[in-house]
């Protein structure tokens, strides 16, 4: 995977932003586009073998984009962070969108409105055993920790917590490994 930023990266979340995908499955582009003052994005997929397209929207502000291979099935997904409140949960907070690709279609895996804590950060772990994805969650106190989560039949399951009860900056280190956020490069 190769991403490219066409604006500015420094200040947060870039107006358009391209990941190339090449797996087994998939060989095209993905372009987050930001179309609406709201925080509103465009995501349009182009598949550079079949010339096959689709767009989806998301209304929502995008905080941070990875991929990976999220529920082992040999096709890259797209991890979509995003912020918003649920019915459940009224407040802004940032939660995680999983998207698949699916022919050249762009198909929800997974649009979860929480883990075991409100979390600030994300990172998708490629390791020996797959995927999973590691959290910066935050914790009672003021404390963090760092959580990985395995993709499970149909979400994201609790697999150990890397640290528990650390400082913001010490779990923000342990969260790094691996990183692939276009918004750290």
């Amino acid at each position: 995977m190769l991403w490219v930023c066409l604006t500015n990266c420094t200040g947060g979340f870039p107006d358009v932003k391209e990941v190339r995908i090449s797996d087994a499955a998939f060989k095209g582009t993905v372009t987050f586009r930001w179309i609406d003052k709201n925080g509103w994005y465009t995501v349009n997929l182009y598949d550079s073998v079949s010339g096959g397209t689709d767009r989806i929207i998301i209304p929502f502000e995008i905080y941070d984009v990875q991929t990976g291979d999220i529920n082992h099935d040999g096709r890259t997904d797209i991890c979509v962070g995003i912020i918003k409140p649920t019915p459940f949960d009224p407040v802004l907070r940032k939660r995680l969108f999983i998207f698949q690709i699916d022919g050249h279609y762009l198909k929800p895996l997974w649009l979860g409105s929480r883990l075991a804590y409100s979390f600030e950060q994300f990172d998708v772990n490629e390791t020996s055993t797959g995927c999973v994805v590691r959290t910066l969650e935050k914790r009672a106190g003021g404390k963090w920790s760092v959580s990985e989560y395995r993709w499970q039949n149909f979400g994201l399951a609790f697999v150990r917590h890397v640290a528990c009860s650390v400082s913001f900056s010490e779990a923000k280190e342990l969260l790094k490994i691996n990183q692939k956020s276009i918004l750290t490069q």
